[in-house]
């Protein structure tokens, strides 16, 4: 059992990246950045968006939980040019095995946006510290945010992309 590595290449279309959700690029210069957020007509809850410090996944050290957002999707855009990783899986249960996962490397210039009900750890940077904002919906009674412990550890190095 190994966990699978998505080493994202937008320019040649992405369709492994489809269970968890869409990139998008984030390009300096642009006017406006369109996030695809998927808005629900009949969504509750607030619109938040907050400013993060995302680690280098080597520092982050050991993962062993998740997190996901049944209702929104969650989008990450990048505050600079720097390359991202997240592990993630489909919605569903939680997972239990280390082959439901998979380890998504996101090239510097692109955000990330989960579908609603994704599994993930936190997001990292790839090899360097990131700062990005961070977009969802907040349900004030916060069941728009469940955690789930994973019954192993992962462990991230960056990858040569």
């Amino acid at each position: 059992m190994a966990l699978r590595h998505i080493v994202v290449r937008p320019e040649a279309g992405e369709t492994r990246l489809a269970p968890y959700g869409v990139v998008f690029p984030v390009t300096p210069g642009d006017e406006r950045i369109p996030v695809p957020l998927g808005v629900d007509e009949s969504a509750r809850g607030a619109f938040t968006a907050t400013v993060v410090r995302a680690r280098a996944c080597r520092a982050a050290g050991p993962l062993n939980s998740v997190e996901r957002h049944p209702y929104s999707v969650q989008a990450f855009v990048p505050l600079g040019a720097c390359r991202l990783v997240v592990v993630a899986a489909p919605p569903g249960p939680a997972p239990s095995r280390l082959d439901q996962l998979a380890a998504i490397h996101v090239p510097a210039g692109w955000g990330i946006a989960y579908h609603p009900g994704v599994w993930h750890t936190g997001l990292m940077g790839d090899g360097m510290e990131a700062a990005l904002v961070s977009m969802v919906r907040r349900l004030p009674d916060g069941s728009d945010t469940e955690f789930a412990t994973l019954p192993f550890e992962i462990e991230i190095d960056a990858i040569a992309t």
